[in-house]
């Protein structure tokens, strides 16, 4: 059955039903205690009436001050403005105020009494009671404050963080009254903290600015896991999910890469829902696990787990790059795919000849238009390729470890054609044209090996220049397919073999 919708009545019928009758009352009231003095003699048994009389004005007239003030200021101005019920508390504090004043105007007017001893000992019985609710008046003033700033409404879902909770708390603000604020939790139950002790605690309005949040769950694969794949599939698993009641296409929910451990790689999930309008976070937190847990299954992929991998074999004598060490300097030159063509024995000689060069930061290893009497290989750090083709400086490629510098322009005996510089401290190591001669000296055979890798690479650098060239409209450049017996006759000329 449809509820019935609450109809209004009008505003004229709304004033009359609220402030006619007390209206008349207090105008009847003033009209007998003020305007027909001589009613109520001032002396003897009709004085009492007399004063009866006049203290039922001052409290009706209080009473009919507070109605107006409620009707028009706060029930009209203010829940206008706020656009929901005025605070509470704040209410009451006006009406306490209202017939304080209105015990005062009792006391000066009718009674006419001083009202200094009155103040006086108001005060001195104050500050007795502060002391005395010295808790219950921080409470007050603290629930005022919360009403004015209005850092969550009632209505609102909220997450308390505290050191004198035992957990974190979530649950919708139900109440804000003088001494306490209620919060209806989750699990149905009602948790009331004193306004005090709620502002020592970190709230979190997760309806404000509005009722958009971001969540996440964390979830961890093993290292064998390519990050690329992990985010592939984790990513699905978001979309997938994002046509359930409470969740947001819009912002798209993400993947990062949180954290690297023991057990694997550490992959948060952040997702977007408005909570308890659709879902609730835990239940959207279950909806996101099943998925993500679901396509990794399709995907063959298990979550991490704590495990430990036995190996039985002999401690290696070094577990970092020794540039001391003649194996480890081989180990490097066998990662370099222009020598590849070397055996071992070629390696070792030439890992015995090669020198580190240690590169600050911004220093130039190699300067365009220097000759090419050496190359280099990165081991440490960053550099970047600095071209001048266009007339400006600019960087046109970055060299990572375990790359080469410089090796075309020293095998084809031309100058440098573009500077090298460190983008980081750098460390690299140099093998001159002297190295490489007497390991050609010793088997003239590796020239013909490394004129065929060389052919491949120049064919391959051409074809980049040529869509460089295309890309940024210029005239392109005349590249020269060489054959690799051409460049083995080009090697025997530079290295004179």
């Amino acid at each position: 059955m449809p509820t019935p919708i609450q109809v209004q009545p009008p505003m004229g019928r709304r004033i009359i039903g609220r402030l006619l009758a007390p209206s008349l009352i207090f105008a009847i009231l003033f009209f007998v205690s003020f305007a027909i003095p001589e009613a109520f003699p001032s002396e003897g048994r009709d004085a009492t009436v007399r004063y009866a009389v006049q203290i039922l004005v001052w409290f009706v007239g209080a009473f009919l001050f507070d109605r107006i003030l409620k009707f028009f200021f706060w029930e009209g101005i203010v829940s206008r403005s706020i656009e929901g019920p005025p605070p509470r508390l704040l209410v009451d504090l006006t009406t306490i105020l209202i017939y304080v004043l209105g015990i005062t105007g009792i006391a000066g007017i009718v009674f006419k009494r001083s009202l200094t001893g009155f103040w006086a000992t108001s005060g001195a019985v104050g500050l007795v009671l502060g002391f005395a609710l010295r808790n219950v008046i921080m409470d007050l003033f603290t629930g005022v404050a919360v009403n004015i700033d209005r850092p969550y409404r009632i209505g609102d879902w909220v997450h308390i963080q505290g050191r004198t909770i035992a957990h974190d708390l979530r649950g919708q603000i139900a109440e804000i009254n003088w001494r306490t604020t209620r919060i209806e939790t989750e699990e149905c139950t009602l948790v009331v903290i004193p306004n005090s002790l709620l502002s020592t605690m970190t709230v979190t309005n997760l309806w404000s600015p509005d009722r958009k949040t971001r969540f996440e769950t964390k979830i961890s694969l093993d290292h064998s896991v390519p990050v690329e794949r992990a985010d592939r599939v984790l990513t699905a698993a978001l979309k997938s999910v994002v046509n359930n009641p409470g969740f947001l296409a819009d912002p798209k929910p993400h993947v990062l890469v949180d954290a690297v451990s023991e057990m694997g790689v550490e992959y948060t999930l952040r997702y977007w829902v408005t909570p308890w309008d659709g879902t609730a976070p835990a239940q959207a937190k279950d909806i996101v696990t099943r998925a993500a847990i679901a396509h990794l299954s399709h995907a063959g992929i298990t979550p991490a787990y704590p495990k430990n991998d036995l190996y039985i074999g002999k401690m290696p004598p070094a577990r970092h790059l020794d540039s001391m060490s003649l194996g480890d300097r081989r180990s490097l030159l066998e990662k370099v795919d222009l020598l590849a063509p070397l055996g071992i024995e070629e390696l070792e000689q030439l890992a015995g000849k090669m020198r580190q060069v240690p590169c600050i930061e911004g220093a130039d290893l190699i300067t365009a238009g220097d000759p090419s009497l050496s190359m280099f290989i990165l081991v440490e750090g960053l550099m970047e390729v600095v071209s001048f083709r266009t007339g400006e400086p600019r960087v046109v490629a970055t060299i990572l470890p375990g790359e080469c510098i410089g090796e075309m322009a020293f095998f084809g005996g031309m100058p440098r054609t573009s500077s090298v510089r460190a983008a980081t401290g750098s460390v690299a190591y140099e093998i001159s044209k002297d190295d490489l001669n007497e390991l050609f000296d010793r088997n003239p055979a590796v020239l013909e090996r490394i004129s065929s890798v060389l052919a491949e690479r120049l064919e391959e650098r051409d074809r980049r220049i040529a869509l460089e060239a295309r890309a940024e409209s210029l005239e392109p450049t005349e590249t020269n397919g060489r054959s690799a017996a051409q460049i083995l006759t080009k090697l025997r000329s530079i290295f004179r073999k």
